[in-house]
């Protein structure tokens, strides 16, 4: 059943409008989904250098970089240097340089843009490695949906493609648009706001996450976790002691200590028996998901069956490589604390020489 509309409100944060600056970032971007060149995977070889793997597990491109993200937009985050010395820039898929190893920090592209940082200030460059955004925030999170949040003196705010800002920094916390929706955390509370910079549902959630697949989580005032529509209803009543996104129609919920999965009915599909869901963000991808049983990672299918025993990794997620889901029939994983990446039965194609 829905309950009525949590908030839907249309209130335009008119006074909050104009701009400042800010800026930030973290370092190589590693996950929140496949590549967009998913035949070429990092992978750490001889002499503790990253080159990229094909496929089959073979290096395509030679370890030859100290560190390297995923490929996304057609293009690769890596850096060179030692640690006193260290600059970022990408790569095509031919292994050469297009934005030569010049920052202190990068994020990945997405809608044409990646994040650099120079001097502790982050800004936008283009896929030329032209400055579109001068370095100016604290810190960033990619653009989706043409914004994204920046933070300036502690405070998220967010801006267009140009730098301008649509609303100013006044947020306590801001998670990445998602579906033309911003999750913030203003004065204590969790609200959205959409591109325009109005509130689609006002700031009164406990806690509450970015939205997928046309649901949002978020944490009702008794600390229990449900699903909200992009209207603001209720549309999974808050019954849950955690609450992941959806992923091909399935959404990781934890009852007590385990981790079970509903439709977007609420209705609970595979029983609550796991430790943890891995994926980014957590959950289903090509069939399948990430799970720990015993404190080690194995795969199921969307009936809940074991496909793949658990044996990978141990207590953590392996943040070194994309992530944990399928991405074109290989996944990320660890084994024995390296880094390797196994195919849809489970075998080893590839391992980190560490």
């Amino acid at each position: 059943m829905r309950s009525p509309a949590i908030g839907n409100a249309a209130v335009l944060l008119a006074a909050l409008l104009l701009g400042a600056c800010g800026s930030g970032t973290s370092r190589l971007p590693t996950g929140e989904s496949a590549s967009s060149s998913p035949a070429l995977r990092p992978l750490q070889g001889q002499g503790q250098l990253y080159g990229y793997i094909n496929a089959s597990g073979s290096f395509v491109i030679p370890p030859q970089y100290a560190e390297a993200g995923p490929f996304r937009d057609g293009l690769a985050a890596v850096a060179v240097g030692d640690l006193l010395h260290r600059k970022y820039g990408f790569i095509a898929p031919s292994g050469k340089f297009v934005i030569s190893p010049q920052y202190d920090d990068v994020g990945w592209f997405s809608e044409g843009l990646a994040s650099i940082t120079m001097a502790h200030l982050v800004g936008f460059i283009d896929k030329q490695g032209g400055l579109i955004i001068a370095p100016r925030f604290d810190r960033v999170i990619a653009f989706h949906d043409g914004v994204a949040p920046v933070r300036v003196a502690g405070q998220w705010g967010l801006i267009d493609r140009s730098g301008n800002f649509l609303i100013n920094p006044i947020f306590e916390n801001v998670f990445e648009n998602a579906e033309g929706l911003s999750a913030v955390k203003i004065r204590g509370q969790y609200g959205y706001i959409d591109t325009k910079g109005k509130f689609a549902i006002n700031p009164q959630l406990a806690a509450s996450y970015s939205f997928s697949e046309g649901l949002g989580a978020f944490q009702s005032s008794g600390g229990k976790w449900g699903y909200l529509n992009r209207e603001g209803q209720v549309v999974v009543a808050a019954t849950f002691d955690e609450a992941r996104n959806f992923r091909e129609g399935l959404a990781a919920v934890r009852i007590g200590r385990s981790f079970g999965f509903i439709d977007k009915s609420g209705k609970l599909l595979i029983a609550p028996r796991f430790e943890d869901v891995g994926g980014i963000p957590n959950g289903f991808s090509e069939g399948t998901a990430a799970v720990s049983i015993g404190q080690k990672w194995g795969y199921i299918d969307r009936t809940g069956k074991i496909v793949i025993a658990p044996q990978f990794g141990g207590g953590a997620l392996d943040d070194s490589l994309n992530d944990w889901s399928f991405h074109d029939g290989i996944a990320s994983v660890l084994i024995a604390g390296k880094p390797g990446y196994i195919n849809r039965s489970g075998k080893l194609i590839a391992i980190a020489d560490q």
